[in-house]
């Protein structure tokens, strides 16, 4: 099991498969399609989509249907995607990615000056509101499908239209517009489910921002450090770097390329601080958190050791390759996240966590979830195949706590990045107890979430189908590939 639900093979998932579906669990679950498949290679350039058709968009409705305001009325339909945009999807990209001050800080007061920025927020909104309405695991506002598809490629199409002279003249000013645009087109794609476009946008987003780096070289001081009047600029490509160093893991999982997890090249930096010294903030916890995260990364798959991408690679081999680096992966870590569990310690006991918001608390929540996760991965002996059976009940309780803090069973929620569905699906690859993997597909099926090109309902529909091939005999353990994608090509043969 992963320490944060990436980079792990499949690991002896048994036959049983989720009970008490019943008849309409299942033909919900019939009605959304396998993921469109994957395929990820390098792009000299950035070409923006080609979504929609033109036929597409002369068969749509004239009017463009309401926009859910939540009851606010809203004056044009702009206005009214502008507003769900800021008021729905940015909260919940907040809430579940805790990259604030990214699309609220940066995002939003830009696009109130940014015609190409603003629409594609527009866009933004309009394919929110189709995944809203189309979610397989909430039957509302179904009947409008058609309304809501019309309307985001609509308003994806202007979003294309505004942008492309932006990306003509080669400023630094446009190139930042377009990565901040690239940025929101990889949520739309993923909300749409295009994930090879959302990929080709992540590869895209990380041409640009290597054009901006090297834009900034020449104002850089001897020593390396950025010139001050530039200290904002660094801290938007620092995080963005961090949000695509992240996004380019999680494809890399969902894919079984480990090769497209290093696509940012991010160098962790690594200084756990004093052990008796409280964290002074959450943020700070976080961020610490995250370089220890990237560090073991790096520590594993920073070598050429792994198997040529176009090889194909089943679980087991690829964690006989890979056992001698991840032993000394663990050797590096365990003591930086000692003194990482000492300092949080320390700051949970320093501070009040009653008045804290639902934000705080669910921020809390997560680093709890990691502390437990990391606990459990450093003491389970590298060639076990999993963890004990209590270790994944804690997991699980405590990924219960995060999806009850967030509420998400009431909406379907989406987000630019996330580790629950991958953890879960984790824990699914990796455990043979039934139970465990029964109560994984439950929260799975009751969260409702897309994290990245992650979504809840199709890796619950996945492992129900795996699960019931192993059962039947038509798969094999030994030759299960290891990725999302491949394992679904498998399951298509």
């Amino acid at each position: 099991m992963d320490h944060h639900g990436h980079h792990t093979t499949s690991r002896s998932p048994t036959k049983e498969a989720n009970q008490g579906q019943g008849s309409q669990g299942q033909n919900r679950l019939q009605n959304l399609s396998s993921p469109e498949p994957l395929y990820v290679s390098g792009t000299s350039s950035y070409e923006l989509p080609l979504h929609p058709k033109s036929d597409e968009m002369t068969s749509g409705p004239s009017i463009l249907c309401p926009a859910l305001t939540g009851g606010v009325l809203a004056s044009t339909a702009d206005n009214a995607l502008y507003y769900h945009t800021r008021e729905w999807v940015i909260p919940d990209l907040e809430m579940i990615d805790g990259s604030r001050e990214f699309w609220h800080d940066i995002i939003l007061p830009l696009s109130y000056s940014n015609t190409a920025i603003k629409h594609a927020l527009c866009a933004l909104g309009a394919s929110h509101q189709r995944f809203l309405a189309s979610y397989p695991g909430n039957l509302n506002n179904l009947g409008h499908s058609i309304d809501y598809d019309y309307q985001a490629n609509l308003k994806y199409s202007e979003a294309i239209a505004l942008i492309r002279p932006v990306m003509a003249e080669n400023s630094a000013s446009n190139i930042r517009t377009a990565l901040l645009c690239c940025t929101i087109f990889i949520c739309i794609e993923n909300l749409h489910r295009r994930y090879a476009d959302s990929v080709r946008h992540l590869r895209a987003g990380y041409q640009l921002l290597e054009s901006l780096r090297a834009a900034r070289s020449p104002e850089t001081s001897p020593n390396g450090t950025s010139c001050p009047p530039e200290d904002r600029n660094a801290g938007v490509l620092k995080t963005l770097a961090a949000m695509f160093s992240s996004l380019g893991k999680s494809v890399g999982a969902f894919t079984g390329d480990t090769t497209f997890s290093n696509i940012t090249q991010c160098a962790p930096e690594i200084d756990m601080g004093n052990p008796k010294t409280p964290f002074l903030t959450i943020t700070e916890a976080e961020v610490s958190l995250s370089a220890l995260n990237a560090f073991f990364d790096e520590c594993l798959f920073g070598s050429d050791t792994l198997p040529d991408i176009d090889q194909k690679v089943g679980c087991k081999s690829l964690a006989q390759s890979a056992t001698e680096s991840f032993i000394h992966a663990l050797d590096l870590i365990k003591p930086l996240f000692l003194s990482w569990t000492s300092r949080m310690q320390h700051f949970v006991m320093s501070v009040q966590i009653t008045p804290f918001g639902t934000l705080e608390k669910r921020r809390l929540a997560v680093l709890s979830l990691y502390q437990t996760t990391w606990s459990a991965f450093l003491n389970t002996d590298p060639h076990n195949t999993g963890f004990a059976k209590s270790d994944y009940e804690r997991i699980l309780s405590k990924i219960e706590q995060i999806v009850a803090l967030e509420n998400s069973q009431t909406r379907p929620m989406f987000a630019f990045d996330g580790h629950l569905v991958r953890e879960l699906s984790t824990i699914c690859a990796s455990c043979t107890d039934a139970e465990i993997r029964n109560r994984s597909i439950m929260i799975l099926r009751s969260m409702n979430r897309r994290e990245g090109v992650w979504d809840s309902w199709e890796v619950a529909n996945i492992y129900e189908k795996v699960f019931q091939g192993l059962e039947d005999g038509t798969l094999s353990f030994d030759n299960l590939p290891w990725g999302l994608t491949q394992l679904l090509k498998e399951l298509s043969n």
